[in-house]
């Protein structure tokens, strides 16, 4: 049992260009996939900030309308500075306890819900209520009929 083990001289150079091409694809591939979730993390904080500025909208003393319209405006520009995100279909809704956002594209879909905590407006209309009641109660001569108690 004479057994010759035969070899085949050959260089690297085809397994190399084999792997390195595998190890190239790869990595793009992870850098694409990094790159879609950089852009989907700044269009989710782009949406959130929009949120945000509607919500506190009171503070600008701009009429509500205006100021709505400038907010969908900025949200649009900021959203085309973001390369994927050019033609997304966004914008921003509020009513009178929260803001409602929603961006659209392709196949990602965000929705923010933010409620609007105005302490300001709280207290004007707790005022607005105490002097109500005030007025009120000295037509009525000072009397209080909706309490039991002497």
């Amino acid at each position: 049992m004479n057994m010759k083990i035969k070899t085949c001289h050959a260089s690297f150079s085809v397994e190399a260009a084999y792997v390195f091409s595998i190890l190239f694809f790869s990595i793009s591939a992870a850098i694409r996939f990094a790159w879609v979730q950089r852009n989907a993390c700044l269009a989710a904080f782009v949406l959130s900030e929009s949120s945000a500025r509607c919500a506190h909208a009171e503070e600008h003393y701009l009429p509500e309308t205006a100021e709505l319209s400038q907010i969908n405006a900025a949200l649009k520009n900021r959203l085309s500075s973001i390369g994927a995100f050019q033609n997304a279909a966004s914008s921003v809704q509020k009513n009178l306890f929260e803001v409602n956002s929603s961006l659209e594209h392709d196949s990602m879909q965000l929705h923010v819900k933010q409620r609007i905590y105005s302490p300001e407006s709280t207290m004007r209309a707790v005022t607005a209520l105490s002097e109500f009641k005030d007025k009120t109660m000295s037509c009525r001569g000072g009397k209080h009929y909706a309490s039991n108690t002497e």
